[in-house]
Order: structure tokens, then C-alpha cells, then sequence
């Protein structure tokens, strides 16, 4: 139900560009930390995972509604999650296609606030293991140990933005809907903390 609402919300704020006015465009990218609110194995074991880092970057497009303003986006992001075992860590990377459809809301002349719905489509994905000497090996399709994926996934997302429209630094908390691990027994919601910068064409 949760999905069909926020799939709900979504489309319609992808509909209002046909009643805004367009602004213009530029290029957003930086800095992702990720991970997940909590992990189990297939066999049941519990982790505590930690932020693993990545990127994101892509396009954004600014139109007028009035008193608001709708910043619609894509991006490419890498996203995931990691935690301790088997006397090592073990890292989850996943490559995704990310549309947020964000309301912006102008405080002050620098300083605007964004929050909207997201939709992410995965790419790919890559699970591996690091020791305790710092090796890393891809673990395959078929180990036991590794998770099965979500290819779609829904979020939230609150920012604040600083600067001009030629250019501006902002921040995001992205908080998953659904989770985003099959079979898991505990809930595995996406957490992203993004930082980004902002140029206007």
C-alpha cells in the first residue's frame, strides 16, 4: 500500500511540469553516504551496518509554480551498505538511476528548502569481502551470504540548499519506504546522506 501511494505522489508531481513555468537546468553531483537500517543474513544471522561511501551525479531542472518552485531530477548514484564478520567486512554496492521529483521552497534569497518523493531503479550491484589485511574478493551469485536486492525502491527526501541559481552547495537525508533486502527479517530501509554541488546552465 505504502508503494501504490508514494508511486501515487510521485507521477502526480511529474505531471505538474506540464503546468509550470520552466526556469532552467544544470549539473548536480558529490558525495553519498549509505547504508542500510539494519541486515540479516540468509541464515538468519543480525549485523549492524555501517555508511559506506559513494557518488552521485546528473541533471536537474528548475520550474516556477508561484509561490513554490518543483526541481525534478535524474541521476546515476552509487549506493549501499557494509558490515563486520568472518573476521572482515563485507561490502554491498549498487549502482542506481534515481528521479526525485522535489518541491523547493525559498526562505531567505540564499537559503531554499527541498522535499519531494524519490524513485531509484537499480543498474547493477556488487557484493564483496575485505580481511583484516585488506584484500578484497566479489563474492558470486550463489553464495549463501549474499542478499537479494530490491530493483526498485521509493524514498523521501528533505534537503536545504545554499547559494545562487548558478550555483549553490545542499544537503539531503534520502529515507527508504520499502525495504530494500528480499527474505529479510528485520527491516532493511535505504539511509542516504548526500552532499552536492550545484551549477546552473
Amino acid at each position: 500500500m505504502k508503494k501504490i501511494i508514494f508511486l501515487i505522489v510521485f507521477v502526480a508531481g511529474t505531471a505538474v511540469n506540464t503546468y509550470a513555468q520552466y526556469i532552467g537546468m544544470g549539473v548536480r553531483g558529490g558525495l553519498n553516504l549509505s547504508k542500510i537500517s539494519s541486515y540479516s543474513d540468509p541464515q538468519s544471522n543480525s549485523f549492524k551496518t555501517d555508511f559506506t561511501p559513494g557518488y552521485h551525479a546528473g541533471l536537474f531542472f528548475n520550474f516556477d509554480l508561484g509561490p513554490i518552485g518543483l526541481q525534478p531530477e535524474i541521476a546515476f548514484s552509487t549506493n549501499g551498505f557494509e558490515y563486520n564478520a568472518d573476521g572482515g567486512k563485507y561490502i554491498y554496492t549498487n549502482n542506481n538511476i534515481e528521479i526525485p521529483v522535489l518541491l523547493k521552497f525559498q526562505a531567505v534569497p540564499l537559503l531554499s528548502f527541498v522535499a519531494g518523493p524519490q524513485a531509484s531503479f537499480e543498474v547493477s550491484n556488487k557484493f564483496s569481502f575485505e580481511d583484516a589485511a585488506g584484500n578484497k574478493s566479489t563474492l558470486s551469485q550463489t553464495q549463501n551470504n549474499r542478499p537479494e536486492w530490491e530493483n526498485v525502491n521509493f524514498s523521501g527526501v528533505a534537503g536545504v540548499q545554499i547559494g545562487t541559481e548558478r550555483i549553490s552547495f545542499g544537503t539531503r537525508y534520502i529515507f527508504g519506504v520499502n525495504d530494500l533486502i528480499k527474505n529479510n527479517n528485520q527491516s532493511s530501509k535505504n539511509q542516504v546522506i548526500q552532499f552536492s554541488l550545484k551549477l546552473g546552465l
